[in-house]
Order: structure tokens, then C-alpha cells, then sequence
């Protein structure tokens, strides 16, 4: 499934819609389990709430063949994506804390606050094909909206026991570590048409390096 983002938001008033005339590109927010650590690291106030949206939409927004139909985007409150940022940085510390000592108490907390926030996903199967060239059944997801994405990704993280979510040594942000040696969180990623996702060095870790570069404990 794709997603639309803007070039270029415009927040006004406390609210948030795509700037008049910007251009838009489509990317699938499921291969980017980023979309939720990185809101959690909005919640925690390590990075901006317009950074966010500029690198992967608006929550309320469906998917391409949802959206189409739109006659004009629809403005989100600045408020509500902050609070559900804090939502989903409270859910990520959850799943830390299980990884860190599973239990039963913590393993029904999140049964049931993912669970609740999972109803309007459903799985369904797609066929494609012609007479000429045969047929095939392909599975996927029906996910209303890109705040669904989030919640989907949290539960796939609270269930997979080869994630590995640890603190970032630098601003306290819970991600998702891909080795062993990551002690920082990883830049924004958002769609490939972003600059964010040709950084190659997070703010955390630029910021641990320079600071040990001043006290003359950079390594050579």
C-alpha cells in the first residue's frame, strides 16, 4: 500500500495541511517501522513534530487509492499529533520494558492497549491476473489511515523476539537497534525522495562525536 507526502507543509493556526501547489511523492509506510520510533522520539522531545510530518505525512491521511477521491487534504491539529506522539513514545518504553524483564503484567498491558487500537486493521486477500496469464492470490492489509500504520508497527515490535529496543545513549530515545555496536538513534528516513534519508549520521551521534572532538577524546 502506498502513501502520499507533500514536499512542503504548511502549520498554521495549530494546524497542519499540505502547502498550496506543493508536489507530492508516494512511498509504503510499512516498510519503515521508523514511522513509529521515530514519533516516539517526537514524544520524548528529542526531535520536531514538522520533521515528522515532512518526512512521512499526516496521520489522518489514507492510502493512494483513498486519498485520490479527496476533493482538498485534510488540516490535522499540531495538539493531536503531539499527544499521540506521547502516546506512542509510552508505548515504545513498554516494549523496552518487556524486552528488558518479560512478565505477565507487562505482557497484558500491552495485549490490551495495542489490541483496543489494532480494530479497524484487517487482513484480506487480493487477486490478480488474466485469462492469459493465470491468476494469483497475493495477501495484504486494508489500514484506514497512517496513524493505523504506527499501530500496526508497535504491535509487529511488541511481538517480534529478535527486536531489539534500547535507550540512545545521547538523547534517551527508545529505537529499534539493527546491530549490536548502535548506541544512537538513527536519523529520520522517511520517503527515499528526502533528503533525511541520505544522512548517513544521526543528530545524536553527531552531536557524542563533536562533543568528544572538543574534549580532545575523539577517536583517531
Amino acid at each position: 500500500m502506498l502513501w502520499q507526502v507533500a514536499d512542503e507543509y504548511e502549520w498554521r493556526g495549530g494546524l497542519v495541511r499540505p502547502a498550496e501547489n506543493s508536489a507530492t511523492g508516494v512511498y509504503s509506510p510499512l516498510e519503515y517501522v521508523e514511522i513509529a520510533t521515530d514519533l516516539a522520539r517526537v514524544g520524548n522531545g528529542s526531535e520536531r513534530i514538522e520533521e515528522w510530518v515532512g518526512a512521512y505525512g499526516m496521520l489522518n491521511w489514507g492510502s493512494v487509492s483513498n486519498i485520490s477521491s479527496r476533493k482538498s487534504p485534510t488540516a490535522e491539529s499540531r495538539m493531536s499529533l503531539l499527544a499521540f506522539a506521547d502516546e506512542v513514545r509510552n508505548c515504545v518504553e513498554l516494549i523496552h520494558r518487556f524486552q528488558s524483564s518479560p512478565n505477565e503484567d507487562l505482557a497484558r498491558q500491552i495485549q490490551q492497549s495495542f489490541g483496543q487500537n489494532l480494530s479497524q486493521i484487517h487482513p484480506m486477500l487480493l487477486r490478480k491476473g488474466s485469462t492469459t496469464t493465470g491468476w494469483s492470490i497475493s495477501y495484504a492489509w486494508r489500514i484506514p489511515t497512517l496513524k493505523d500504520v504506527v499501530w500496526l508497527h508497535l504491535a509487529d515490535l511488541a511481538a517480534d523476539p529478535d527486536a531489539n529496543v534500547r535507550a540512545c545513549e545521547e538523547c534517551g530515545s527508545f529505537f529499534v537497534a539493527t546491530n549490536a555496536k548502535q548506541r544512537f538513534c538513527p536519523p529520520f528516513k522517511g520517503a527515499t525522495w528526502n533528503e533525511r534519508s541520505k544522512t548517513r549520521e544521526s543528530r545524536c551521534a553527531l552531536r557524542s562525536r563533536q562533543r568528544r572532538q572538543r574534549t580532545g577524546k575523539a577517536t583517531k
